[in-house]
């Protein structure tokens, strides 16, 4: 018989919402958890199709220290055992954590970017409070354990649950194949250029579609630059784009439809820096939707994506791309890692540690 928790979940930003739905998720699979999801109007609003409206207790999205203190006041009076951080980092989290919370309380928070806990002081003050963390994925607790925080724990759970969308008919035509590039169309996060190069090297057949699935006109996006040089290599039969916000119906009946999910990260490009210490949302796509992952050969030895991955040199993509249409399938999604169990017991033994 398990003993009755009271958890509040917070996220008072903008961002993150699609943890929610998992961790909600692995929470409500036990019995005797009362939770209660503390969230900003804008949150709120995005997880209004699956979440119980009575679990919900909104938040303002700009928050004066009065503000504040209700929420210090709510939690404190809640009975609450436990309060997670959906993103516990940032001056919000810091500036909630200076109330005289009781020692009954137990935080725990979900970092996504492992970096912070280094080079933040914002987060040094968190984790005084705040002695468990939460990543993404098992190759950031690796990476932590070659650092030294002999006061805090780690754990991984993986946010790998959406909720159902419908599937819309799209044209897809059955000798297509269709290339995912989840996310918007930023050089800082994917790499491009080497994708263009090597098609460009190479022009691929017509059969073969990259979905870029983002928004490509954003005010920090690449789009334009990308766009003209798709035009200037004539692969605008190869290639799908989106100048704004892609509805979520859509999106996900991209992802369903896809033959494959590529993050375009490469070691030795700015994308590469920029996960090593974060997770890019294409894994927990990929992971979710059982797809197979086109992944840069220096990540080869990462558990994860050997059991989930096709790995090509990034020098040489345009060997991978012709070659996708004729190579024999393999059995991925094989480590009991994927299954829902595994990550709901793996998230409640980590809180109840």
């Amino acid at each position: 018989m398990f003993k009755p928790q009271k958890i509040a979940l917070l996220e008072i930003g903008t961002s993150h919402d699609e943890c929610l739905y998992a961790q909600v998720a692995y929470l409500k699979s036990r019995p005797n958890c009362r939770l209660t999801i503390y969230c900003s109007p804008i949150i709120a609003k995005r997880i209004a199709d699956w979440a119980d409206s009575s679990e919900i207790h909104l938040v303002k999205q700009k928050l004066a220290w009065t503000d504040f203190y209700r929420l210090y006041k709510s939690l404190k009076n809640g009975g609450f055992n436990k309060v997670i951080f959906n993103t516990g980092q940032g001056p919000h989290i810091r500036k909630l954590l200076l109330f005289p919370f009781p020692k009954s309380i137990e935080f725990i928070s979900s970092i996504h970017n492992i970096n912070r806990l280094e080079t933040s002081r914002s987060q040094k003050a968190i984790s005084r409070k705040v002695k468990k963390y939460f990543v993404l994925n098992d190759y950031l607790l690796k990476k932590l354990a070659e650092k030294n925080y002999p006061k805090l724990h780690f754990n991984s759970y993986y946010a790998i649950l959406y909720p159902s969308y419908p599937l819309l008919e799209l044209d897809k035509k059955e000798e297509e194949i269709w290339i995912v590039i989840p996310g918007q169309v930023e050089n800082q996060r994917r790499d491009y250029p080497a994708l263009i190069q090597a098609l460009s090297h190479k022009k691929p057949p017509k059969n073969i579609r990259f979905i870029l699935l983002g928004a490509s006109q954003h005010a920090h996006g690449d789009g334009a630059e990308l766009q003209q040089e798709i035009t200037a290599a004539g692969l605008q039969e190869n290639f799908v784009l989106w100048s704004s916000f892609i509805d979520m119906d859509t999106f996900y009946s991209y992802i369903q439809m896809a033959d494959f999910i590529m993050p375009l990260i490469h070691a030795q490009h700015r994308s590469g820096a920029t996960y090593e210490n974060q997770v890019s949302g294409s894994y927990n796509l990929a992971f979710a939707f059982k797809k197979c992952l086109l992944m840069d050969c220096a990540y080869a030895d990462i558990p994860d994506f050997q059991d989930s991955a096709r790995f090509y040199d990034p020098k040489h993509l345009d060997l991978l791309i012709n070659d996708l249409a004729t190579a024999p399938p393999k059995n991925y999604y094989r480590l009991a890692k994927w299954s829902f169990y595994y990550q709901a017991a793996n998230y409640w033994d980590f809180i109840l540690k």
